[in-house]
């Protein structure tokens, strides 16, 4: 196994495992968001807008990152023909 398969292959590992991270983080925020947008909530001023805007753009750069590591892991995955 050539060093250059070894270095793509462990580059995978690290941007899986990051992936697998901001997976869990995103889920997280997804059922964060949804309780704090409380469609029963009344009157709906009384919604915590505040801290669902905090946390839906977390989750929006989570999967922007997502979106990222996809690719880069694909490329690699492309490069070394797997």
């Amino acid at each position: 196994m050539s060093n250059e398969l070894t270095l793509a292959r462990g580059r995978i590992a690290e941007l899986d495992k990051r992936y697998k991270e901001l997976d869990i983080a995103a889920s997280q925020d997804i059922s964060t968001a949804r309780s704090l947008l409380d469609p029963y909530e009344d009157p709906v001023t009384n919604i915590k807008i505040d801290e669902a805007k905090v946390v839906v753009n977390r989750l929006w750069t989570e999967i922007k990152e997502m979106i990222s590591l996809e690719t880069k892991i694909q490329a690699i995955k492309k490069d070394i023909g797997e």
